[in-house]
Protein backbone atom coordinates (compact mmCIF):
# COMPACT_ATOMS: atom_id res chain seq x y z
CA UNK A 1 0.00 0.00 0.00
CA UNK A 2 1.17 3.38 -0.36
CA UNK A 3 0.94 6.05 1.99
CA UNK A 4 3.40 8.57 3.68
CA UNK A 5 4.75 6.13 5.93
CA UNK A 6 5.55 3.62 3.01
CA UNK A 7 7.23 6.35 0.49
CA UNK A 8 10.64 6.06 2.36
CA UNK A 9 10.27 1.73 1.31
CA UNK A 10 9.29 1.75 -1.93
CA UNK A 11 11.90 0.46 -4.53
CA UNK A 12 11.67 1.13 -8.17
CA UNK A 13 10.79 -2.37 -9.72
CA UNK A 14 11.45 -1.43 -13.58
CA UNK A 15 11.52 1.75 -15.40
CA UNK A 16 9.57 2.40 -19.10
CA UNK A 17 10.39 5.07 -21.08
CA UNK A 18 6.81 6.95 -21.39
CA UNK A 19 8.33 9.50 -23.30
CA UNK A 20 9.55 9.05 -27.01
CA UNK A 21 9.77 13.13 -28.13
CA UNK A 22 11.31 14.70 -25.84
CA UNK A 23 12.10 17.77 -27.89
CA UNK A 24 8.83 18.34 -28.16
CA UNK A 25 6.88 19.95 -25.36
CA UNK A 26 5.16 17.42 -23.09
CA UNK A 27 2.35 19.29 -21.86
CA UNK A 28 0.27 16.82 -21.31
CA UNK A 29 1.60 13.12 -19.34
CA UNK A 30 1.72 9.91 -20.95
CA UNK A 31 -2.12 7.73 -20.45
CA UNK A 32 -1.72 4.52 -18.86
CA UNK A 33 -4.44 1.87 -18.62
CA UNK A 34 -4.31 -1.54 -16.82
CA UNK A 35 -5.76 -4.64 -17.95
CA UNK A 36 -5.18 -8.31 -16.87
CA UNK A 37 -2.10 -7.42 -16.29
CA UNK A 38 -0.93 -5.72 -18.85
CA UNK A 39 -0.06 -1.65 -19.09
CA UNK A 40 -0.67 0.11 -22.56
CA UNK A 41 1.31 3.55 -22.51
CA UNK A 42 -0.14 5.89 -25.05
CA UNK A 43 2.60 8.71 -25.19
CA UNK A 44 0.22 11.57 -27.68
CA UNK A 45 3.51 13.58 -29.03
CA UNK A 46 5.85 10.61 -29.35
CA UNK A 47 3.18 8.63 -31.50
CA UNK A 48 3.53 5.55 -30.04
CA UNK A 49 1.31 2.88 -27.89
CA UNK A 50 3.03 0.68 -26.23
CA UNK A 51 2.03 -2.48 -23.90
CA UNK A 52 3.70 -3.72 -21.31
CA UNK A 53 4.00 -6.39 -18.64
CA UNK A 54 3.14 -4.85 -15.49
CA UNK A 55 5.12 -6.58 -13.36
CA UNK A 56 8.42 -7.05 -15.34
CA UNK A 57 7.75 -3.88 -17.30
CA UNK A 58 8.64 -6.08 -20.65
CA UNK A 59 7.76 -4.47 -23.19
CA UNK A 60 5.07 -7.38 -25.48
CA UNK A 61 4.27 -4.78 -28.44
CA UNK A 62 4.20 -1.53 -29.59
CA UNK A 63 2.89 0.75 -32.70
CA UNK A 64 3.01 3.86 -33.76
CA UNK A 65 -0.20 6.02 -33.74
CA UNK A 66 -0.34 8.82 -36.34
CA UNK A 67 -1.48 11.94 -36.22
CA UNK A 68 -2.09 15.64 -37.90
CA UNK A 69 -0.41 18.11 -35.82
CA UNK A 70 0.87 18.64 -32.25
CA UNK A 71 -2.07 19.30 -30.53
CA UNK A 72 -3.43 17.04 -27.61
CA UNK A 73 -5.43 17.18 -24.35
CA UNK A 74 -5.40 14.25 -22.09
CA UNK A 75 -6.40 10.87 -23.59
CA UNK A 76 -6.53 7.69 -21.78
CA UNK A 77 -6.58 4.45 -24.47
CA UNK A 78 -9.74 2.39 -24.13
CA UNK A 79 -10.04 -1.16 -23.72
CA UNK A 80 -13.15 -3.40 -24.62
CA UNK A 81 -12.97 -6.93 -25.17
CA UNK A 82 -10.05 -7.74 -27.75
CA UNK A 83 -9.23 -4.00 -28.87
CA UNK A 84 -7.95 -0.85 -27.43
CA UNK A 85 -8.51 2.72 -29.15
CA UNK A 86 -6.17 5.40 -28.97
CA UNK A 87 -7.22 8.68 -30.45
CA UNK A 88 -5.58 12.21 -31.06
CA UNK A 89 -5.54 15.39 -33.27
CA UNK A 90 -7.11 13.56 -36.79
CA UNK A 91 -7.95 10.35 -35.73
CA UNK A 92 -9.33 7.57 -33.97
CA UNK A 93 -7.36 4.35 -34.08
CA UNK A 94 -8.58 0.64 -33.20
CA UNK A 95 -5.56 -2.10 -32.51
CA UNK A 96 -6.11 -5.41 -30.97
CA UNK A 97 -5.37 -6.04 -27.82
CA UNK A 98 -2.80 -8.67 -27.96
CA UNK A 99 -0.53 -8.23 -30.95
CA UNK A 100 -0.87 -4.17 -31.53
CA UNK A 101 -2.17 -4.82 -34.87
CA UNK A 102 -3.43 -1.70 -36.34
CA UNK A 103 -7.25 -2.92 -37.22
CA UNK A 104 -8.98 0.55 -38.63
CA UNK A 105 -8.51 4.09 -38.02
CA UNK A 106 -11.25 7.04 -39.04
CA UNK A 107 -10.40 10.58 -39.53
CA UNK A 108 -11.64 13.16 -37.48
CA UNK A 109 -12.00 17.15 -37.99
CA UNK A 110 -10.94 18.24 -34.73
CA UNK A 111 -9.30 16.90 -31.28
CA UNK A 112 -10.51 14.04 -29.49
CA UNK A 113 -10.76 15.30 -25.77
CA UNK A 114 -11.09 13.50 -22.23
CA UNK A 115 -11.56 9.40 -23.54
CA UNK A 116 -14.14 6.99 -25.30
CA UNK A 117 -17.21 5.21 -23.84
CA UNK A 118 -19.53 2.19 -25.33
CA UNK A 119 -22.48 0.99 -25.83
CA UNK A 120 -22.81 -2.17 -27.07
CA UNK A 121 -21.26 -2.07 -31.08
CA UNK A 122 -20.75 2.02 -30.64
CA UNK A 123 -18.03 3.75 -29.75
CA UNK A 124 -18.70 7.49 -28.51
CA UNK A 125 -16.12 9.70 -29.42
CA UNK A 126 -16.06 13.11 -28.09
CA UNK A 127 -13.89 15.87 -29.99
CA UNK A 128 -13.85 19.84 -30.41
CA UNK A 129 -12.37 21.97 -33.16
CA UNK A 130 -9.50 24.27 -32.63
CA UNK A 131 -9.10 27.63 -33.92
CA UNK A 132 -6.31 30.83 -33.76
CA UNK A 133 -4.85 28.52 -30.39
CA UNK A 134 -8.57 28.67 -29.26
CA UNK A 135 -11.67 26.34 -28.78
CA UNK A 136 -14.66 27.00 -30.44
CA UNK A 137 -17.83 26.68 -28.61
CA UNK A 138 -19.62 22.91 -28.59
CA UNK A 139 -18.24 19.48 -28.43
CA UNK A 140 -19.32 16.87 -31.24
CA UNK A 141 -19.60 13.65 -30.03
CA UNK A 142 -19.40 10.36 -32.96
CA UNK A 143 -20.80 7.73 -32.40
CA UNK A 144 -18.37 5.02 -34.57
CA UNK A 145 -19.38 1.29 -35.53
CA UNK A 146 -16.41 -0.36 -33.09
CA UNK A 147 -16.32 -2.96 -35.14
CA UNK A 148 -15.54 -1.62 -38.53
CA UNK A 149 -14.29 1.60 -37.94
CA UNK A 150 -17.98 3.31 -39.78
CA UNK A 151 -19.53 6.97 -38.41
CA UNK A 152 -22.99 5.76 -37.36
CA UNK A 153 -24.30 9.40 -36.39
CA UNK A 154 -23.02 12.92 -35.34
CA UNK A 155 -24.50 15.30 -32.98
CA UNK A 156 -22.84 18.45 -31.20
CA UNK A 157 -23.89 19.30 -27.77
CA UNK A 158 -23.55 22.34 -25.09
CA UNK A 159 -20.19 23.10 -23.16
CA UNK A 160 -16.34 23.74 -24.35
CA UNK A 161 -14.80 20.20 -23.09
CA UNK A 162 -16.90 16.91 -22.27
CA UNK A 163 -16.41 13.43 -20.80
CA UNK A 164 -18.51 10.54 -21.63
CA UNK A 165 -19.69 6.77 -20.01
CA UNK A 166 -21.90 4.24 -21.31
CA UNK A 167 -23.29 1.22 -21.01
CA UNK A 168 -26.28 -1.13 -23.22
CA UNK A 169 -29.02 1.57 -22.50
CA UNK A 170 -26.73 4.31 -24.50
CA UNK A 171 -23.95 7.44 -23.71
CA UNK A 172 -23.86 9.55 -20.62
CA UNK A 173 -22.85 13.19 -21.63
CA UNK A 174 -21.42 15.55 -18.88
CA UNK A 175 -20.20 18.54 -19.83
CA UNK A 176 -17.67 21.18 -18.34
CA UNK A 177 -20.41 23.62 -17.64
CA UNK A 178 -23.14 21.09 -15.65
CA UNK A 179 -24.94 19.85 -19.04
CA UNK A 180 -25.81 16.15 -18.00
CA UNK A 181 -27.59 13.88 -20.81
CA UNK A 182 -28.67 10.50 -21.46
CA UNK A 183 -28.32 9.74 -24.92
CA UNK A 184 -30.00 7.05 -26.90
CA UNK A 185 -27.14 4.78 -28.63
CA UNK A 186 -28.56 4.52 -32.31
CA UNK A 187 -29.12 8.23 -33.02
CA UNK A 188 -27.56 9.99 -29.64
CA UNK A 189 -31.10 11.95 -28.83
CA UNK A 190 -31.31 13.34 -25.69
CA UNK A 191 -33.69 10.47 -23.59
CA UNK A 192 -33.37 12.97 -20.30
CA UNK A 193 -31.31 15.93 -19.19
CA UNK A 194 -30.13 17.57 -15.50
CA UNK A 195 -28.06 20.29 -14.70
CA UNK A 196 -25.77 20.04 -11.86
CA UNK A 197 -23.89 23.63 -10.22
CA UNK A 198 -20.22 24.59 -10.95
CA UNK A 199 -17.86 23.51 -13.20
CA UNK A 200 -16.99 20.28 -14.13
CA UNK A 201 -13.13 19.90 -14.38
CA UNK A 202 -12.50 15.63 -13.94
CA UNK A 203 -14.45 12.42 -15.40
CA UNK A 204 -17.37 11.33 -13.56
CA UNK A 205 -17.43 7.98 -11.94
CA UNK A 206 -19.94 5.27 -13.87
CA UNK A 207 -20.92 2.56 -11.74
CA UNK A 208 -23.71 0.51 -9.94
CA UNK A 209 -26.16 2.27 -12.69
CA UNK A 210 -25.33 5.94 -11.30
CA UNK A 211 -23.18 8.65 -12.61
CA UNK A 212 -21.31 10.58 -9.86
CA UNK A 213 -20.14 14.12 -10.92
CA UNK A 214 -17.83 16.50 -9.02
CA UNK A 215 -17.92 20.20 -9.60
CA UNK A 216 -15.97 22.85 -8.53
CA UNK A 217 -17.83 26.00 -7.00
CA UNK A 218 -17.42 29.46 -6.52
CA UNK A 219 -19.72 31.83 -4.64
CA UNK A 220 -19.40 34.89 -2.43
CA UNK A 221 -15.29 34.51 -2.63
CA UNK A 222 -15.73 30.92 -1.59
CA UNK A 223 -14.51 28.32 -3.26
CA UNK A 224 -15.35 24.33 -2.94
CA UNK A 225 -16.38 21.24 -4.43
CA UNK A 226 -19.76 19.32 -4.59
CA UNK A 227 -20.81 15.99 -5.59
CA UNK A 228 -23.67 14.72 -6.95
CA UNK A 229 -25.55 11.44 -7.44
CA UNK A 230 -27.87 10.97 -10.67
CA UNK A 231 -29.51 7.72 -11.77
CA UNK A 232 -28.12 6.89 -15.30
CA UNK A 233 -31.43 5.12 -16.57
CA UNK A 234 -34.06 8.30 -15.21
CA UNK A 235 -31.65 11.31 -15.10
CA UNK A 236 -33.32 11.68 -11.37
CA UNK A 237 -30.54 13.51 -9.12
CA UNK A 238 -30.67 11.54 -5.91
CA UNK A 239 -28.87 13.46 -3.89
Amino acid sequence: PIHPDTLPSLARAWTLPASFAPQIANDYAPRTVLKDGVLYVYDHHGRRLVAANAKSGKVLWHSPVPARSGLAFSFTPFVSKDRIFVANDGYLHAFELKTGKHKWKVGTKGVAVNGLARSKHRLFLPWIKIKGGKSLPGVMVWAIDARRGRVNWSKKYPGNIAYLAGDSNGAYYVSDTGVVLGLTADRGEPRWQVRVKGRITTPPIFSGGKLYILSARKKAGWSGSGIYAVEAKTGKLLW
